[in-house]
């Protein structure tokens, strides 16, 4: 009888070890699913960002551009000022 006891507590033992195992392993399984979805959107993010860091760096350009304009029209303008004063005796 006492075998029976600790047999069927053994088995009662590797029934509950069998599900734990089982449920940790799809805890696991969905863990790993997590890290590929987040993998994936970390990837999609930094594409992202590369395409904003391209746009700004454009916009950058083409303010410094528009600067170099604006400063050599304002060159001009006091040329021209300068000249007007000349003409005009001032």
């Amino acid at each position: 009888m006492s075998q029976q006891n600790n047999s069927r507590s053994i088995d009662e033992r590797l029934d509950v070890l069998t599900s734990n195992l089982e449920l940790q392993a799809g805890m696991l399984r969905d863990l790993d699913s997590n890290i590929h979805e987040l993998t994936a959107d970390v990837k999609a993010l930094t594409a992202s960002q590369a395409a904003s860091d391209a746009r700004m760096s454009a916009l950058i350009e083409t303010v410094q551009r528009f600067v170099g304009v604006v400063e050599g029209l304002a060159i001009l303008g006091a040329d021209h000022e300068q000249r007007i004063k000349r003409i005009e005796g001032n």
